[in-house]
């Protein structure tokens, strides 16, 4: 075990510092000398995507095998011979079938349409969606499809309804309309753009061995197919940790003061990072949690957001501020410990060379964008990363930095309470506890793909997968929406049970770590047990299966007044809780905390 270990972190770290394609390529054919139950055991995911190709795969899948696994992702992948993308979906070819893909990715472009009418090529794409999902029950990534470089009309082609470019535009636009949920898109419109067209493809590549992209846009590629991957399984970054001097700013606010650092108008440089903070200020507003990381005194540091004309970013805007002389690893540890989000939920910017290496080196789980000179291309430096990339966006995401910033206010009312029940008790905390419904899907499917601490298993579901439990009478499914005198918690925590006969076989169990200590679990299971009885059933059986960070639920099922069946040297444990006894009355505190909506 100690050398798969070390196999492992010695991947890790070469593949995350790493930028060669040729040595990304390398490290993909070493990916397979570890088995798959070792990087599980190491915290990985593991999860199959199926490759329905209309171009020649193989390059882009191993490039695809190192980029996912910097976001702890490990792949099994089927690819399709070259250009039956279509037949192995309507033949139901049976090795597809066999495979049961989480994802089927369809490797296309525009060579694969039929430039006749729009309608119908949108028709036929919507139904190969349709019938691959109806049979595989997967999510599907779909390509977007690139406009052409060449112009038969000229500039008169954005007018003409025949032409190519037109052809492509409405397509796109059309399908992105009519695309349910399962299906996700990857854009390489854009990526063919914002390279370049021009350059986009090598003509005489493709001539030769049929890849869509030449190989000095291979990597960009993959990563952001991997991109979109990542978090369909939930596995992007949660908070952008910023430094302030220099980077919000031009100019030292402890050495220039107020007066002297530029922001807004009237400066190149301080309209530069004026920009540079209009673009966070969106990030944070779509859902990215923002915090600060700088070498100052604190008030010092504070002052330009309370007082500077042109600061874009206000207090309220960041959940976790903290500026001191201490090293910079050792407060973003601690903004992560405050926040209670993991090490690679992080993302920090820093205009100074030597804080990024020091930070690469100290904490290499953090993602460091290697920052321009120039502040002006900040914000490309810093969208191009694409860390933050997203397949859903639930209200939730829209109230991080305000539910984060009141989880520091409940902390302070904790600190002064003369006693803890007193505290959950002043709360005042409302719960709204429901089976699985249309409406929260998202969300649910959200938590299950994120959460890592509180989850006794960390299994994984796509949303299609989420939906189909709510059709079926053999699962019990609760989901519980918190709220308190503070503020709204949304919905944070999330419970599936499958029945097998006369049990409950406890599949899924998480919570957000925002609301630990509070007795929700307590609450949860109270209302689980009440639906157990009512159903005829038994037992309860709940299994904890341990990953690097699942250590603090190890003893969830013990307190819970679980009966201890059966415990593994790799620390998997099997809980038993008997229906039948006098004791299956719950009896918890934390009921009388709660106001049941």
């Amino acid at each position: 075990k100690g050398s798969f270990d070390t196999a492992i972190k010695t991947l890790a770290k070469g593949i995350l510092q790493s930028h060669d394609l040729n040595e990304l390529l390398k490290f993909s054919s070493r990916l397979t000398k570890v088995p798959v139950e070792q990087y599980k055991a190491a915290g990985y995911t593991s999860k199959k995507i199926a490759f329905l190709a209309g171009y020649t795969s193989q390059t882009l899948v191993a490039i695809l095998k190192t980029v996912l696994f910097r976001e702890k992702i490990i792949i099994e992948t089927f690819e399709s011979e070259y250009g039956l993308f279509e037949q192995i979906v309507f033949s139901q070819d049976s090795s597809l079938k066999e495979f049961a893909p989480d994802i089927c990715f369809f490797y296309v472009g525009s060579d694969h349409l039929s430039f006749n009418e729009v309608k119908g090529e949108q028709e036929r794409w919507v139904q190969l969606w349709q019938k691959t999902h109806d049979w595989l029950q997967c999510e599907i990534v779909q390509n977007t499809f690139e406009e052409p470089t060449e112009r038969v009309f000229g500039n008169y082609e954005l007018k003409h309804e025949k032409s190519h470019l037109r052809f492509v535009r409405d397509l796109n636009a059309g399908l992105i309309q009519k695309a349910p949920k399962f299906v996700h898109f990857h854009d390489v419109n854009f990526l063919a753009s914002f390279h370049g067209r021009k350059n986009w493809r090598d003509q005489r590549l493709f001539d030769l061995a049929k890849m869509p992209v030449g190989e000095t846009f291979l990597k960009a590629y993959a990563e952001n197919l991997g991109s979109v991957i990542a978090s369909i399984f939930g596995k992007k970054k949660k908070c952008l940790i910023l430094d302030l001097d220099n980077t919000l700013w031009a100019g030292v606010i402890g050495d220039d003061g107020l007066s002297k650092i530029e922001i807004g108008q009237g400066s190149a440089a301080g309209e530069a990072h004026m920009r540079f903070q209009k673009y966070v200020k969106a990030l944070k507003e779509r859902g990215v949690i923002l915090a600060v990381c700088s070498k100052n005194e604190d008030q010092i540091a504070k002052e330009p957001f309370e007082k500077k004309d042109g600061m874009v970013l206000k207090l309220d805007d960041i959940s976790c501020f903290i500026a001191n002389w201490q090293p910079k690893p050792d407060n973003i540890q601690q903004i992560a410990d405050i926040l209670n989000i993991g090490l690679d939920s992080l993302v920090f910017v820093d205009d100074n060379p030597a804080e990024r290496a020091i930070v690469r080196q100290t904490l290499p789980s953090v993602a460091v964008p290697e920052m321009p000179a120039d502040p002006a291309e900040y914000v490309l430096a810093l969208s191009e990363k694409n860390y933050f990339d997203l397949v859903a966006l639930t209200e939730e995401d829209l109230k991080k930095t305000e539910q984060y910033r009141l989880n520091a206010e409940r902390h302070k009312l904790s600190e002064s309470a003369t006693d803890y029940p007193s505290f959950l008790r002043s709360l005042e905390m409302r719960a709204i506890l429901k089976p699985f419904d249309s409406d929260n899907l998202p969300r649910i499917t959200q938590l299950i793909n994120k959460t890592n601490q509180f989850n006794v298993t960390t299994r994984r579901y796509t949303e299609t997968q989420v939906s189909q439990m709510t059709t079926t009478d053999k699962t019990i499914t609760r989901y519980l929406k918190l709220a308190d005198r503070f503020g709204d918690n949304g919905l944070i925590s999330v419970f599936i049970g499958k029945i097998e006969g006369e049990k409950l076989e406890v599949d899924t169990w998480l919570m957000s770590c925002r609301v630990l200590k509070r007795g929700v679990e307590d609450f949860l299971f109270a209302d689980v047990l009440d639906a157990a009885i009512k159903s005829g059933l038994k037992t309860i059986v709940g299994r904890y299966l341990p990953t690097a960070k699942n250590a603090m639920v190890k003893a969830l099922f013990k307190d819970l007044g679980f009966r201890l069946e059966n415990e593994m040297p790799n620390g998997e444990s099997t809980w038993v809780f008997d229906l039948t006894s006098e004791s299956v009355v719950k009896k918890s505190q934390s009921k009388e905390l709660f106001i049941k909506k």
